[in-house]
């Protein structure tokens, strides 16, 4: 789940590709004892010169993963490396989808930040794991690439 949080500035300039910068983290759990969900909630501030990052589009069907343009990379620390780890469930990407978030008006700016939540309940997927870092990208309509922003090590949950 994505929510972004948008200010234009009126005299801002900055580039017609996305640009990410990792803000923070926290650590959220559900009070919903039935379901024992466990995330966490990261901000990450964003720029787009053109103002036409997010979509509108649908999913063709229930695992349709085309329209995502939020990409979310999860690493876990093994030994002295971090090695990525692929989600369980194709259906079910790390990744999602920013909302059309084109301002209105003469100003096509945009910088902001974007909350999203990664679900940790079953990771991390290897018992020796200490720490856990992510990565995240975006991609605008016009197919222009964000940089990748990367967060630091985090400690892993419940360790």
């Amino acid at each position: 789940m994505l929510l972004p949080f948008i200010a234009c500035k009126k005299n801002a300039q900055f580039s017609d590709k996305p640009f990410l910068e990792y803000k923070a983290y926290r650590f959220v759990n559900s009070q919903d004892t039935t379901t024992n969900r466990r995330s966490i909630e990261f901000t990450i501030y964003f720029t787009d010169g053109d103002g036409d990052l997010g979509s509108d589009d649908e999913p063709k069907d229930s695992c349709d993963t085309s329209i995502n343009n939020f990409f979310i990379r999860y690493f876990e620390k093994v030994g002295t490396n971090f090695v990525e780890v692929q989600p369980r469930d194709s259906c079910l990407p790390f990744d999602s989808r920013i909302p059309d978030i084109t301002p209105g008006g003469s100003n096509p700016v945009l910088e902001g930040d974007i909350i999203t939540f990664f679900d940790y309940s079953g990771f991390p997927a290897n018992t020796d794991v200490d720490s856990i870092r992510f990565e995240f990208k975006a991609i605008d309509r016009a197919g222009n690439e964000s940089n990748v922003s990367v967060t630091p090590s985090i400690p892993a949950p419940g360790r």
